[in-house]
């Protein structure tokens, strides 16, 4: 979507925001569009809104004073989500629209070789804290916290 705005085939409907929905004639019950299109200016917000749960992490993970450091963790997983996204749109012109652990698959199709195994490795793991964070009952140390805030930096 680089550049002047073209003519959007019939197929597709521009829902502001540099939001896309795209038709594809393709139905199957409880079936989700894997790839959301979207605009130059999507990637640049979610670089904006990684960099701002990115610090409230680091915030909270240098107060040190909190009893888990499960809401710090939350938002390392959500800053590292918009990162792709920004990363993919920016690539692309598409992010994840499947459940985040899709999210990895897709960096690594757009960027290939690119991306460097350790983070593809370590973007699945930050990925499989996330509902353990939000939903588990185990609380997150500050060390753990402070080792992933140090990986994600």
């Amino acid at each position: 979507m680089n550049g002047a705005m073209r003519a959007l085939p019939h197929h597709t409907v521009d829902l502001g925001g540099g939001v896309f929905q795209i038709d594809t004639g393709f139905q199957r019950p409880l079936f989700d569009a894997a790839y959301l299109v979207v605009d130059d200016g999507h990637a640049q917000a979610r670089l904006l809104q990684a960099r701002e749960f990115h610090e409230s992490a680091r915030s909270l993970v240098t107060l040190a004073q909190a009893k888990s450091y499960n809401g710090a963790v939350t938002l390392m997983v959500t800053a590292a989500i918009a990162y792709s996204d920004a990363v993919t749109a920016k690539a692309r012109g598409v992010v994840n629209q499947q459940d985040h652990q899709s999210a990895p698959r897709l960096l690594r199709e757009v960027l290939g070789n690119r991306l460097p195994e350790g983070q593809d490795r370590f973007f699945r793991k930050l990925l499989g804290r996330k509902d353990e964070v939000n939903y588990g009952t185990r609380s997150a140390t500050l060390e753990e916290a402070q080792r992933l805030l140090l990986a994600l930096d």
